[in-house]
């Protein structure tokens, strides 16, 4: 028989699954069966994994998958840690015993692990709910409300960027004495980011710089996976002002500020008297 005469026997099925949990270069490949299995030449290794019920809806934004697992396994000890890395997909096969021919059934990515007991699991969103993704709308303000280097923003983060060595890991501080002969601004990194390579699969983990004080830098969430001695990259950030040294006026970008400086003070609608 084949897969998806299996699929509709009334009674011939025993479903097992593949797991493929791609970061970076590196891909974590589990299965249900009691044996492991080989296919497209990998070989994917029993574990203590199954997935919940899909859950299909009209918006894309409930289009969720829950995979729990042993937490102990090696893709739960890389996502445990928050933050989770750029990018975790997951694909998932579906065969049944005795069959060697599988139907991908699933892809999407993870975006966020719980653990409880001696279970992890793994929140997934389907790959098409990535294409609606609800968020705020602008609002008026002074500050400029892009986001630093995206499309609104049109600056190019590799013309702003500058290449180090972590000589300090400490909590949420790193320092880089890379940045003292730069010749840049003080305070020219508050805003931005911190890049570096992943030990274990080569992605790339990226925190926020929440302030700068000289060669330290202090992040919003610590770098877990960052050691002294490994390079590193930092961007410039943006105080998000038009014309500010460490603003848009910094990067020569004045024109895609997307805020509105010259706006009053105060609101003229708000019930205070203005003359």
């Amino acid at each position: 028989m084949t897969t998806i005469a299996r699929e509709t026997s009334d009674y011939g099925g025993e479903p097992i699954y593949l797991f493929d949990f791609a970061i970076g270069t590196k891909h974590y490949r589990y299965t249900t069966a009691v044996t492991a299995q080989t296919y497209n030449t990998f070989t994917w290794t029993p574990a203590a994994i199954t997935r919940g019920r899909k859950q299909l809806s009209e918006t894309l934004d409930d289009a969720r998958l829950e995979i729990t697992c042993d937490r102990e396994l090696d893709i739960v000890l890389r996502l445990r840690l928050p933050p989770l890395p750029t990018e975790c997909r997951v694909t998932i096969w579906k065969s049944h015993l005795g069959e060697t021919d599988w139907i991908q059934e699933w892809r999407g990515v993870v975006n966020r692990t719980t653990l409880g007991g001696a279970q992890a699991t793994l929140h997934c969103v389907a790959e098409i709910a990535l294409t609606e993704v609800q968020s705020h709308r602008l609002f008026f303000s002074t500050a400029c409300p892009y986001v630093l280097y995206d499309s609104f923003c049109g600056l190019d983060r590799q013309l702003f960027k500058l290449l180090g060595v972590a000589d300090a890991v400490s909590g949420l501080t790193v320092t880089v004495s890379a940045i003292t002969g730069a010749g840049l601004p003080a305070n020219r990194f508050r805003g931005g980011m911190l890049e570096w390579d992943h030990p274990t699969d080569g992605a790339f983990e990226r925190r926020w710089i929440a302030s700068q004080s000289g060669a330290v830098l202090t992040l919003v969430e610590r770098p877990h996976s960052l050691t002294v001695g490994e390079p590193v990259t930092l961007y410039w950030g943006c105080d998000r002002s038009k014309d500010g040294a460490l603003g848009c006026a910094g990067f020569g970008n004045e024109i895609n500020h997307g805020g509105e400086p010259y706006m009053p003070p105060d609101n003229p609608f708000g019930g205070k008297t203005l003359f």
